[in-house]
């Protein structure tokens, strides 16, 4: 069966009750075909009204729900991207990637058939590229994303959308022309002020005032040979990282958002599986220490933790001992577990504190592009839906349903002994002894051995040859 526009499909318990005129629903389990009729009534396909069954509430609460997955049309790169959890509203919000139907869909976060639809955002020539993050501002109580404004890779345009979080209406109030090409512009809130970096060779960092959208100033990302992929704020610093290794390295870095200035940048070797490939995934996690950081495209990828008071202090975590070719697309943080998806049905767990890996059966039976888990529930977008290739999804399933494939332990973590201990490159010194650090932290410098003993205090052992 060909799936098009409004068609969906799951589990029968999380059948919607009411869905727009013309829609259908599959149910995997039962294999009934229902068809939503003028009042958005649902009806079982083949079956006469005599026969059609009495509709159940199919709230499933709050407790551990099986995979819900709904089928997104025509999308033609990534498929479903961006998910975001909003507190205020209890819902969950998703965003399709470079599609003609490029939408925001608003889920109930206790009742998965419960959801709400944009309308279509479309670029010049019929189709957006974009929608890699969606972000939320409590001040102006606003969703945000930003596409380029076509699929061309040589668009210089690219639109920031305003997004009311509870009718999804839509307004675009920024549309900027770049000077260069755009690729998939990724977009962050701090301070008050909204940044956009474009996902290309010649990569900036716009910074607009959010109070009015005004422009306030453009820093230019030192490189020639990589493209903005990801961009955080910890509420005090924002971090970007890149992709598309052409020198065989993707960077990180950590910018003042008052000045919009750079801070530290580290570049990272890579070897890639195809030329000028490869490089850092377009989701990352920050904690108060690290960055939890994906790789992707990579003859070995992995996870990446990164020190953020000193990114040159890193350590790379070899973690989905199945495949080595497994991209880290989704990268996600509840409590000391850092769970992790992406390609080849990868889905894990890895604890920050034990070192110990999770690898589980991904019930979504795709591949993932983001996850955020709420309560006990993961949420998950990714495309090629199962039963039809090229198409984009949205699911959930209950942590406890998660079936573990296999558990290792990681070396790497805090408080693991091991034989021999590998940096990914030498560190930078503390500039004082008196400079910021934590307790316990450790750099290795081509010179000496820096050891903080408490808070923002430090002690040094010069090295020697012998």
């Amino acid at each position: 069966m060909k799936q098009t526009q409004n068609q969906y499909f799951g589990l029968e318990k999380n059948r919607p009750s009411n869905m727009a005129s013309g829609s259908t629903y599959l149910s995997e389990d039962t294999n009934k075909l229902h068809v939503y009729g003028a009042e958005g009534i649902p009806y079982q396909a083949g079956l006469s009204d005599d026969e059609q069954p009495v509709m159940d509430n199919l709230s499933s609460g709050n407790s551990a729900i099986e995979s819900i997955v709904s089928q997104l049309d025509d999308t033609t790169s990534g498929g479903t991207h961006s998910v975001l959890y909003v507190e205020k509203y209890d819902s969950i919000y998703y965003g399709g990637r470079g599609a003609v139907d490029a939408r925001v869909y608003k889920v109930s976060k206790d009742n998965p058939g419960d959801f709400t639809v944009s309308q279509k955002v479309q670029g010049d020539d019929g189709i957006y590229q974009g929608m890699d993050d969606m972000v939320y501002d409590e001040t102006k109580d606003k969703l945000y994303f930003c596409q380029n404004a076509n699929f061309t890779t040589a668009s210089q345009n690219f639109r920031v959308w305003e997004v009311d979080p509870i009718t999804l209406e839509m307004t675009m109030v920024i549309d900027y022309n770049i000077g260069t090409y755009v690729g998939s512009p990724i977009i962050a809130i701090a301070n008050g002020f909204l940044f956009v970096a474009n996902g290309y060779y010649t990569s900036y960092i716009k910074k607009f005032d959010l109070s009015d959208y005004s422009f306030v100033n453009s820093f230019t990302i030192p490189t020639d040979s990589n493209s903005a992929h990801a961009l955080r704020f910890d509420g005090k610093k924002l971090y970007l990282t890149s992709i598309w290794s052409w020198a065989n390295s993707s960077f990180v870095m950590r910018i003042d958002p008052t000045t919009n200035t750079l801070e530290q940048k580290v570049t990272v070797p890579f070897t890639p599986l195809v030329a000028g490939g490869g490089g850092f995934t377009d989701d990352f996690v920050i904690t108060d220490e690290y960055l939890y950081v994906g790789e992707e495209e990579s003859a070995n990828n992995g996870l990446y933790r990164f020190n953020k008071s000193d990114l040159a202090s890193y350590v790379k975590l070899d973690l989905d001992k199945n495949s080595i070719e497994n991209n880290y697309y989704a990268v996600n943080k509840v409590g000391d577990l850092i769970y992790y998806a992406g390609t080849g049905n990868m889905l894990g767990s890895y604890n920050m504190i034990n070192g110990e890996n999770k690898l589980y059966q991904n019930p979504f039976s795709s591949t993932i592009n983001e996850v955020e888990v709420v309560d006990g529930i993961m949420y998950a977008s990714g495309f090629n839906a199962y039963p039809v290739s090229g198409t984009g999804y949205f699911g959930q399933v209950g942590l406890d349903k998660l079936e573990v494939i296999s558990t290792t332990f990681n070396s790497q973590a805090s408080g693991i002994s091991t034989s021999s201990y590998s940096l990914g490159d030498l560190q930078t010194a503390p500039s004082s002894a008196t400079d910021i650090g934590r307790k316990g932290e450790i750099r290795v410098t081509a010179t000496a051995i820096y050891v903080c003993t408490d808070t923002n205090t430090w002690v040094k052992s010069d090295l020697a040859t012998w």
